[in-house]
């Protein structure tokens, strides 16, 4: 590590199924990823990564990594511990009543002017979906599609996995419907005072440089309308 360099820790929270040890991208090359998760079987999940199998076939798990089993709503950390932290795709898991306390948690152990950057389903465009799809028939008249499996993954991209070993636990389930006014109002409520939220299209590109690929998702588009956030505290 060079003399002028700083070593980070950034929290990967709620990292599902995929436990990496180096930062991505803004964090800085010398960055390194505390995982945590509090579903994750971590021995199920190394012997999942070389299998593929099932839930697991696109899991991921770098050697070393660092890898803590914690509910987000109470993290075992002291205030002011980390440089920065990632919430991709986690926290419509959580009920509305936890989402603010969930991001008062995180705010109580980044740094100050520490960074969170937060991506999540727009349910605005998920409402719209369902409603317009919700009927089977005409669902599959409509897009021209004879494989239920197309419809039943609609559903859970709305809903959440609801199939698989890992849609056992409820963390997989969404629970709160999540749209820029509702995540503008948590934010201010859980004291962050300095954050910008943008809506991008499903399909869009993924912006560069954001650390979104930490789930293990490494597609370069959007598989529905997300929203992001970035707040510093």
């Amino acid at each position: 590590m060079g003399k002028n360099q700083k070593y980070k820790k950034i929290l990967n929270l709620g990292s599902g199924i995929g436990i990496f040890r180096k930062a991505l991208p803004p964090w800085g090359k010398d960055a390194i990823y505390i995982n945590i998760d509090n579903y994750i079987d971590i021995k199920k999940l190394k012997r999942g990564t070389k299998s593929k199998k099932g839930a697991y076939m696109f899991a991921m798990y770098d050697d070393k990594a660092e890898f803590v089993t914690a509910d987000i709503r109470k993290l075992p950390f002291p205030d002011d511990y980390a440089d920065g932290a990632e919430l991709n795709q986690v926290i419509e898991h959580f009920s509305w009543w936890d989402v603010i306390p969930v991001l008062k948690e995180i705010r109580r152990v980044l740094k100050p002017k520490a960074k969170l950057l937060l991506s999540t389903p727009n349910f605005n465009a998920l409402a719209k979906q369902w409603t317009e799809n919700c009927w089977l028939e005409e669902y599959l008249v409509k897009n021209n599609v004879f494989n239920l499996d197309t419809y039943i993954n609609l559903n859970e991209q709305i809903f959440g996995n609801q199939r698989g070993e890992l849609g056992k636990n409820q963390g997989e389930i969404h629970k709160c419907a999540v749209n820029p006014r509702f995540l503008q109002y948590a934010l201010t409520r859980a004291g962050f005072i300095n954050f910008k939220i943008v809506s991008y299209a499903e399909g869009s590109a993924v912006p560069a440089g954001l650390g979104l690929n930490s789930k293990g998702r490494r597609g370069k588009a959007f598989r529905c309308e997300t929203i992001i956030a970035i707040a510093k505290k």
